[in-house]
């Protein structure tokens, strides 16, 4: 009887024991589950504030700090030459036709410019500005030239101008219209000028021409335009003007240009 009343209460503690322990176990998983969760929200916050810390904004430079070209711009702008370099007297370059008779030797005066106006009047100017002739070699075909100078262009306009239009042209006038800066050769025909060309000579060496031009009407002449420091003005220089269907036939006329500059 004794030993059945102590299994009896065995099996009681056991029961006992089993349901604490489960309890217990039970117990401390919900402090561990607790646990974790509020260990999870606390750390959430950090790991968005270390996220957010590891995106750098971008840099900005310093406010000293210039970007390349505006400084390399800033330097050109207020970079001043040293005293003793000599600068043009300006930007762009001078047109011929600008400069002084100290400087082009084309150049005429205002009372040259008046003095051809007159001779225009006249119509006594060509003879001047006529060439002579050093060979002729063609019959009658090629009629006489002359040097077309600043001078003799001048002249030109005003004869142009008081029988044509009945006026007498001005100074201004003919500083805007004339070019001080070319020298033209005028070749006149007895027919189309487009059948002959014109070579230049100088101390055995071919000079160059600029261009040419014919005349589309019945008068029949070419112009031959020369650039001025392609020859010495104090040389002279052979003209020959020939056929271009047969260059056997020519005529050669001589020009030192010092002799028709006034």
């Amino acid at each position: 009887m004794k030993t059945t009343i102590q299994v009896i209460i065995i099996i009681i503690l056991l029961g006992v024991i089993s349901t604490m322990g489960v309890y217990i176990y039970n117990e401390l998983e919900d402090k561990k589950r607790i646990y974790v969760q509020s260990t999870k929200v606390n750390q959430q916050p950090t790991v968005e504030k270390e996220a957010r810390s590891e995106v750098k904004k971008p840099e900005k430079p310093e406010k000293s700090e210039k970007p390349a070209e505006a400084t390399a711009t800033a330097k050109v702008k207020v970079e001043k030459p040293a005293a003793d370099v000599q600068l043009p007297i300006d930007v762009k370059k001078k047109k011929a036709s600008d400069k002084t008779a100290s400087e082009n030797p084309l150049w005429i005066s205002n009372d040259q410019i008046r003095e051809a106006i007159k001779a225009g009047k006249r119509y006594d100017y060509r003879d001047r500005f006529k060439l002579p002739v050093v060979e002729d070699q063609i019959d009658g075909e090629i009629y006489e030239a002359y040097i077309s100078t600043p001078y003799y262009r001048a002249a030109q306009k005003s004869y142009i101008e008081y029988y044509h239009k009945d006026r007498t042209i001005t100074v201004a006038e003919v500083r805007k219209n004339v070019r001080m800066d070319r020298i033209i050769l005028e070749i006149h025909f007895r027919h189309n000028a487009k059948f002959y060309a014109v070579n230049l000579f100088q101390d055995g060496n071919e000079v160059e021409i600029s261009d040419v031009g014919n005349s589309p009407s019945e008068n029949n002449f070419k112009l031959v335009y020369i650039d001025p420091e392609a020859f010495i003005f104090d040389d002279p220089m052979l003209v020959k003007v020939f056929a271009k269907d047969d260059p056997s036939q020519y005529k050669t006329f001589e020009l030192i240009l010092s002799d028709y500059l006034k």
